[in-house]
């Protein structure tokens, strides 16, 4: 009966043999769930990139460097202002300026808008404290383009300026709740235009790339935006554009109050 257990098979065959087998296929396993951990992580990091890109990296081709809030935006005006023209061949459209929530010297504290109905009853008031103040000036009288004719054309160039302006302040500068550009009227108006723009409502153009909203950056005149372009344009501007006026208050700060545009041209 003790025979069977000092028979050689269990002593003499090669041990060895099935351990290699199985550690082969251990190593092709490894291997393989190695090969996959890697292509996930290189599928993550293209996610990863993609939305990056997306988020801010391409939204732009060009974007300003980092600075204070009004050093920043005085870079987007310097980029944006000089492909705004007269007529095709002509000279800059207007001069932009830069400054945060202060008219001559004097702080804006916040930014009241009326209802359709033009009444004191219907007025919406917002904090001015953490906006930009962009001056469109055509260095005429009161800042009007002083050559060339006026147009309807023109006013929707000027409306299109002040919307790039818009877009790249609020891209770039997250701290940034609204931008107020202040546009030249027609020379023979004594009125004062401004536009009035509100981070919350363009959402939806900050998640896409500019040239989703705006066409790639070129040289622009009155006569250049394409039909589609126009409708962005006027469905983007026009329910933002208002007659204004400043007043000051009692505290020595100033309310910018504006009206809404019942006629353009």
């Amino acid at each position: 009966m003790a025979q069977p257990l000092s028979r050689p098979p269990l002593v003499t065959r090669p041990r060895v043999e099935e351990p290699r087998s199985h550690g082969g296929r251990f190593r092709a396993a490894y291997i393989g769930l190695g090969a996959v951990f890697w292509i996930a992580v290189a599928l993550l990091a293209v996610v990863l990139l993609s939305g990056r890109v997306h988020s801010s990296g391409s939204w732009s081709a060009w974007q300003p460097p980092s600075a204070s809030r009004v050093a920043m935006a005085t870079e987007i005006a310097d980029h944006v202002a000089p492909r705004y023209h007269l007529a095709p061949g002509g000279g800059q459209l207007v001069a932009v300026q830069a400054q945060g929530p202060v008219i001559q010297k004097v702080p804006l504290a916040d930014v009241a808008i009326r209802g359709a109905s033009g009444t004191n009853q219907d007025i919406h008031v917002d904090s001015a404290s953490n906006s930009i103040v962009y001056v469109l000036c055509g260095l005429g009288t009161r800042c009007a383009i002083s050559k060339g004719k006026a147009s309807v054309a023109r006013a929707r160039l000027l409306r299109r300026e002040a919307l790039e302006l818009a877009l790249y302040t609020f891209k770039y500068d997250k701290g940034v709740d609204s931008v107020i550009a202040l546009i030249p009227p027609p020379p023979d108006k004594n009125i004062n235009w401004s536009l009035y723009f509100r981070r919350s409502d363009f959402e939806s153009e900050l998640k896409h790339p500019l040239t989703h909203t705006l066409p790639a950056a070129r040289k622009l005149n009155p006569t250049s935006l394409g039909a589609s372009e126009q409708g962005t344009v006027e469905r983007l501007t026009r329910p933002r554009w208002f007659t204004s006026q400043f007043q000051q208050l009692q505290d020595g700060n100033a309310i910018l109050v504006l009206d809404p545009l019942i006629t353009a041209g």
